[in-house]
């Protein structure tokens, strides 16, 4: 699954988003810096946003940066095209289906990319063990999200019907207790959703990994400040957390292990799932092939597919990464 991560800049809180946070050393280091409203999910595809925020690299450029985290950047999307926020990181999916309204955003960069990130858990006693046991269940996922994508996709490689399973949108933060209480069957999300859930209802569930798609995470943004380098500060920071990851294995996984609530073992084990690189998106593709699939079972009801090549714009992520390749 190549991930995708979307920045995107939110003026004020929704429902849907826990309380933002600032950066407080970017005060502390600027008399005057630069506000950045960034939305993300607190989650380890995101390792290279949290280790930039938690260790002070964006500070250390001069922004002062709100977060705005949320269980699914497909949430506060919308926030980004109102200008509530400035950059988001995200999946790619969601941004298929945000082209659909509207092509005023750009993509600036990806940051990571996975496979088989997404995991099915189940209860138990539904005895699911597989994609084709999914048949006349219900399975609870966030409607426009990758997850919905990679189901449709498993169902078909499996000869299943899409119509043959039913499914409920649920947020992640909401799936453990729609298992418990019996309300679906079974739940499909990424780390460190299942592992949470699992970790609190033990035997009452169970889970596999089917092999889903890569997904990217990428940069999105709408437009920054009038500051004209505040784009390039921003990844400048995000190389800087990078490069920290790379060298520094166990402090960022602590870091990030601390940041999203999962057991410090447990983001161990996982840790090699994710590719983390920050570099051009060169994968427009992916969201064509995405946008083709959302038509094709009634999720939009739209002519024509987007331009997505069109929404990429790898300038400044381009000399940023010339900049560093010099210093080397």
């Amino acid at each position: 699954m190549l991930a995708v991560v979307v920045i995107v800049a939110v003026a004020g809180a929704v429902w849907f988003v826990q309380n933002g946070q600032t950066t407080a050393q970017a005060v502390a280091k600027q008399s005057h810096p630069e506000t950045v409203r960034f939305a993300y999910v607190p989650a380890p595809f995101n390792a290279v946003p949290i280790i930039a925020l938690r260790n002070g690299y964006f500070a250390d450029e001069g922004l002062q940066v709100e977060e705005v985290r949320a269980s699914f950047v497909g949430y506060v999307f919308q926030e980004l095209l109102d200008g509530n926020v400035d950059v988001l990181s995200g999946a790619e999916t969601p941004a298929v289906f945000m082209a659909f309204k509207s092509s005023e955003f750009r993509i600036i960069a990806k940051h990571e990319e996975n496979k088989n990130d997404l995991v099915m858990v189940t209860r138990t006693e539904s005895k699911i063990n597989s994609v084709r046991d999914l048949v006349g269940k219900k399975v609870g996922l966030p409607f426009t999200s990758v997850c919905q994508y990679n189901l449709w996709k498993l169902l078909r490689e499996n000869g299943v019907n899409y119509t043959a399973v039913q499914q409920v949108d649920l947020a992640p933060q909401n799936m453990a207790s729609a298992l418990s209480h019996g309300d679906v069957d079974a739940v499909f999300a990424w780390e460190p959703t299942p592992s949470k859930i699992i970790e609190g209802l033990g035997s009452q569930v169970s889970s596999f990994t089917p092999d889903s798609s890569w997904m990217m995470n990428v940069y999105v943004s709408k437009q920054f400040s009038t500051h004209t380098d505040t784009e390039e500060k921003f990844l400048r920071a995000l190389l800087r957390a990078q490069e920290f990851l790379i060298a520094n294995k166990t402090q960022a996984i602590s870091i990030v292990a601390n940041e999203t609530n999962l057991d410090l073992g447990t983001l161990s084990a996982l840790w090699g799932h994710w590719k983390f690189n920050v570099t051009e998106f060169n994968d427009a593709e992916v969201m064509v092939g995405q946008a083709v699939w959302a038509k094709e079972i009634g999720l939009v009801n739209v002519t024509g597919i987007p331009d997505f090549a069109a929404m990429v714009d790898s300038v400044v992520v381009r000399e940023v990464l010339d900049e560093a390749n010099k210093s080397v």
